[in-house]
């Protein structure tokens, strides 16, 4: 177990920190709600088929229900917004921003999960992630592309991050199908219809041409299909099943990092001084978080 929860860190470790970069460039000429609806119904649809036709049975009513839940939560409203923040804002700082999740977890975790406290270097750990988080954004400087105040933008992504924070600790304890593939096709369906109807009600689709998209963006799109949704999803999803809320938001101070500096070797993105010392703080901070070994939870429903 410990090998299987290890590679699955390791997944969403290094697959997640790149999506960020990939979210940015399929922006740049489809809409941010839309190449999202597109990826996760296609990822969802073919993974639920799959499942049905490796003999999973068909989910029941309140599995769907739970789905519809956790879907709406992480992917409609968690991913979707995450995607129109970065429209603003360059791909590793929404990265940074998405690291307050460790922090709403935990919380959540501790007042109506387990109703127990993190330990003092738990918390000590998740403190100086935190700090680190907020010295590289400076959040009273943060401007997006064009050097103009974005504060508007970081407060999206910071709002991302507490709907998928609430949808991960719901998943732990919702009723779903035995096999998590399954499970996790149900919310990339439902999480694509979300962003269907949110991209719809946004007025995305009223000018949308086909034609006018990059094969740069159909790259990105196709990357996140194959890797941010069935790899790397799917592992975290593993991971609500099998280990400690304190250890599966460390990727939250990991993926900043891979983020940032994809962000500036592909993306031309800055890479100062300010975010190399941040970076610093955060790996402190993952030290902590893991100082001491934890049981890992084998009791709790997966998403």
């Amino acid at each position: 177990m410990k090998i299987k929860i290890t590679a699955a860190l390791i997944a969403i470790y290094l697959i997640w920190g790149s999506t960020y970069l990939g979210i940015k460039i399929a922006s740049e000429t489809f809409h941010p709600f839309f190449h999202g609806a597109l990826r996760f119904f296609i990822s969802g649809l073919m993974l639920y088929l799959w499942q049905r036709k490796a003999g999973q049975p068909k989910p029941t009513a309140e599995e769907w229900r739970s789905a519809i839940i956790v879907g709406i939560l992480l992917l409609a409203t968690g991913n979707g917004l995450v995607a129109l923040a970065e429209t603003r804002i360059p791909s590793g700082i929404a990265a940074l921003v998405l690291a307050t999740s460790s922090i709403f977890m935990v919380t959540i975790d501790a007042l109506f999960i387990n109703k127990r406290l993190p330990g003092i270097t738990q918390t000590i750990g998740l403190l100086v992630g935190l700090l680190g988080v907020i010295y590289l954004i400076d959040p009273f400087k943060a401007v997006d592309s064009a050097g103009s105040l974005s504060m508007t933008y970081t407060l999206i992504g910071i709002l991302a991050s507490l709907s998928w924070s609430v949808g991960s600790m719901y998943s732990r304890k919702s009723i779903h199908p035995n096999s998590v593939l399954m499970f996790t096709g149900m919310q990339m369906i439902s999480g694509g219809l979300g962003l269907f109807l949110m991209s719809l009600f946004s007025g995305e689709l009223k000018n949308f041409d086909f034609s006018l998209v990059t094969m740069e963006s159909w790259f990105a799109l196709g990357y996140l299909i194959v890797f941010g949704s069935w790899i790397a999803f799917t592992s975290y999803g593993f991971l609500l099943k099998n280990a400690p809320v304190s250890l599966i938001s460390t990727y939250l101070y990991v993926n900043p990092i891979v983020a940032i500096i994809l962000g500036n070797l592909i993306g031309g993105e800055e890479l100062s001084n300010r975010i190399l010392f941040s970076a610093m703080i955060i790996l402190t901070s993952i030290f902590l978080i893991n100082l001491k070994p934890r049981k890992p939870v084998t009791n709790e429903i997966a998403a």
